[in-house]
């Protein structure tokens, strides 16, 4: 019986160790991966940071990967020092980095891991922009940028008055002070279609061709979506005012063209105005109706510099030739990964 009970209790301590191994190992792996977490945060946040300096170097026709190394460093991950790997990759409009950092373990080491490696990777967009989601339901003239820098004229840096176009040819701005609606080339705008973008029910989301044709197609006013005084009816003034959004720029026929495209990249053999000439971001003071339903105005003015803005989606280099007709004042930079 003694033997028995001796050998008894020898089981229950081997069953013991084995148990208050694999608990320190268990809690190991919690307090371990929280910290591991943590540097993975810590990894991110300069990762992310490295990207956009990268893009915004890029943009400026500085070195990306430099700029990109020395975001990195700054935020105390340094290429090469104390096992830390930072990798960047430049094309024409993107910066990747990726961070690789070993984190030293204090209890998993217990099953045989003393430190595993912590990896992420961010990637930022840098361009002008050629594509955006949930666009304005309005174009502006072209002859409110100054056609050497592309930059708006300084009247149209403060408040403007834009009133709509009327009468014959309003289907696009007619003179710079007007205005005119646009649905972006896929059919005569009616006044239900721009609420329905107004209200986000169906937004417009664009993917043009330079100098494609984006007019009204019908010369209406739609006075009725400047002001409709109600909050719960969808207008310029009660959706937009106080916002910057992206608005269509339009011009006459690309050099060398004598008419707009159409939507597959051919001359449309009609329409001399409302061609699409590129994006700018202009931001919505008000907008009303002007006297009896004859016509309306919008308020705002343009803005310049570099936007985060999350609605555009695709950019060209600013180093590429065939892009600088898009360009009116306004650049992207923005983390897409």
């Amino acid at each position: 019986m003694r033997r028995s009970s001796r050998r008894a209790r020898g089981q229950i301590l081997i069953v013991f160790l084995l148990a208050i191994v694999a608990i320190v190992a268990a809690v190991g792996l919690v307090i371990d991966g929280g910290f591991a977490f943590a540097q993975r945060r810590a990894e991110q946040n300069a990762a992310d940071l490295a990207a956009l300096a990268g893009a915004n170097a890029l943009l400026n026709g500085q070195d990306a990967t430099a700029a990109a190394l020395a975001s990195s460093e700054e935020n105390s991950f340094k290429d090469g020092q104390g096992g830390v790997t930072v990798s960047v990759t430049v094309a024409p409009t993107t910066v990747q980095v990726n961070i690789t950092a070993p984190h030293e373990n204090y209890f998993a080491g217990v099953v045989g891991q003393a430190s595993w490696d912590v990896s992420v990777t961010a990637t930022a967009l840098t361009g002008i922009p050629t594509r955006f989601m949930g666009v304005a339901p309005f174009i502006l003239s072209q002859e409110a940028f100054d056609p050497i820098t592309g930059l708006p004229f300084i009247d149209f840096t403060v408040p403007y008055d834009f009133t709509k176009t009327t009468g014959s040819g309003s289907d696009a701005p007619i003179t710079v002070s007007n205005m005119a609606w646009t649905n972006l080339g896929t059919g005569n705008v009616s006044s239900s279609d721009v609420k329905d973008a107004l209200d986000g029910s169906a937004p417009i989301n664009a993917n043009l061709l330079l100098n494609q044709y984006v007019g009204q197609h019908n010369n209406g006013v739609h006075n009725s979506l400047f002001d409709t005084s109600s909050g719960s009816q969808p207008s310029i003034n009660t959706t937009l005012a106080g916002l910057d959004v992206a608005v269509p720029i339009v011009g006459p026929p690309i050099d060398g063209q004598a008419y707009c495209y159409n939507a597959a990249g051919v001359s449309d053999g009609t329409n001399t105005v409302g061609c699409f000439r590129g994006w700018a971001l202009f931001h919505v003071v008000s907008a009303e109706k002007n006297g009896g339903g004859e016509d309306g105005t919008i308020t705002g003015y343009f803005l310049t510099g570099i936007s985060r803005s999350a609605s555009a989606d695709s950019v060209c280099a600013v180093s590429d030739s065939a892009c600088a007709g898009f360009f009116h004042g306004l650049y992207v930079i923005k983390l897409i990964d």
